[in-house]
């Protein structure tokens, strides 16, 4: 399953980010920093790195999303 989270490396989205990995989802993690790539890719999740609020960044990256079911 494709899954989208947001606030992944938080108390309870870090966890949740690495147990979905591991059982095999593909997990895209949104966040606006760039120095949180490595850390997101550590626990098996890809990074979309953006605003939120920024539509045009979030409907690409669902875009993507999208096109790899």
């Amino acid at each position: 399953m494709k899954i989208a989270l947001t606030g992944s490396l938080g108390n309870i989205g870090k966890p949740l980010t690495r147990l979905l990995a591991e059982r095999g989802h593909q997990v895209t993690v949104i966040s606006s920093k760039e120095e949180r790539i490595s850390e997101i890719e550590s626990l098996g999740a890809v990074a979309a790195i953006g605003s939120i609020q920024d539509v045009e960044f979030l409907t690409e990256t669902f875009k993507v999303l999208r096109r790899c079911i």
